[in-house]
């Protein structure tokens, strides 16, 4: 006998999404989902007119709704029953409310452990690798149906910024490739000052084989993904990604189906080996399997990053359904 499982609520909730700042758009989507999935009416605030960059516009392109989308400075014109802040760090912007007489009602993503405050008392982190003890959720969405079959073509793909201090990334990685003669390319995506700045610290990227897609837009950012075979995460050793927060590469690869070429502890964080390709310590370990990816492996890998998904949204709507109080209905 199989069960249905009915979308439906015995109260009509009203949730409001906050972002103070122009930064972190790209999880709304996980919410945005969960949200319509459940039928729970919600509105947006957040300052789109200053955000080009902004992943809402896709988002109401793919989920097929035009958001409610209002700027910062209206949240305190209605009570909603639950307000889900979307980055913790803008302590220092929500107003007193929620610090105090509304903190019972609010709930606040980690991006970081140290942004957690007293106050806090309702919150996720969206790595497992940020040392908080809270619940949770993976920033994925199941909207994404396209697949690319980019299995004949060579082009990785590096996703945001790299910094001086080398404290995420490891670039060794990416310039032992180019000490190779071998046939690929790779589509650099983050902001036009960060490429300037990282080509002058790192000569290496002076290189033909490089394109930087610099100051995009979203939706054409990933239509230029779509042209991509993998996603590097390039995880330095013991590094932020592997200790301290989330590579905005994981979610980005993971939601637009596209494998990863990653290093092993990094999957194993994540569960995604079978994700993608995995290394110990240098992509050159299975980098001519990447040039010579048979049809069937590629598939495979967008077969499990699928099941990934499926089974990461069931994750987050059990944990949502919990912190909201959600009653759901079984139709047998």
């Amino acid at each position: 006998m199989s069960i249905i499982e009915e979308k439906y609520l015995d109260k009509k909730m009203r949730v409001a999404l906050v972002q103070m700042t122009n930064k972190h758009t790209e999880i709304f989507g996980v919410f945005i989902e969960y949200l319509l999935y459940r039928n729970i009416e919600f509105k947006i605030y957040y300052n789109l007119e200053k955000d080009k960059y902004s992943f809402l516009p896709y988002y109401e392109s793919i989920f097929g709704v035009k958001f409610e989308i209002l700027p910062t400075e209206y949240l305190m014109n209605e009570i909603f029953d639950w307000y889900i802040f979307t980055s913790s760090q803008e302590d220092n912007r929500y107003p007193e409310r929620f610090k105090h007489n509304f903190n019972h009602k609010s709930i606040f993503i980690h991006h970081l452990w140290k942004h957690q405050k007293n106050y806090m008392i309702n919150s996720f982190k969206v790595s497992p690798v940020i040392n908080l003890e809270v619940p949770y959720i993976l920033p994925v969405y199941l909207k994404y149906f396209k697949i690319h079959g980019n299995y004949k073509n060579n082009k990785l793909a590096l996703v945001g910024a790299i910094r001086n201090n080398m404290a995420d990334k490891d670039l060794n990685l990416l310039k032992e490739l180019f000490e190779r003669d071998d046939d690929f390319e790779v589509y650099v995506f983050m902001r036009k000052w960060d490429w300037i700045g990282a080509k002058r610290r790192y000569k290496f990227l002076e290189n033909e084989r490089i394109k930087c897609f610099s100051g995009l837009e979203t939706e054409k950012m990933i239509e230029k993904l779509s042209e991509v075979k993998m996603i590097i995460p390039l995880c330095k050793y013991g590094g932020w990604f592997h200790k301290e927060r989330l590579t905005g590469a994981l979610p980005l690869a993971l939601n637009l189906n596209i494998p990863l070429l990653m290093d092993k502890r990094f999957a194993k964080i994540y569960g995604i080996e079978g994700c993608g390709l995995c290394y110990e310590k240098s992509m050159l370990e299975v980098f001519d399997k990447f040039l010579s990816l048979e049809k069937n492996d590629y598939y495979k890998y967008v077969s499990n990053i699928a099941k990934f998904r499926k089974e990461q949204f069931k994750k987050n709507k059990e944990e949502l359904d919990r912190f909201l109080n959600v009653k759901v209905r079984y139709l047998f």
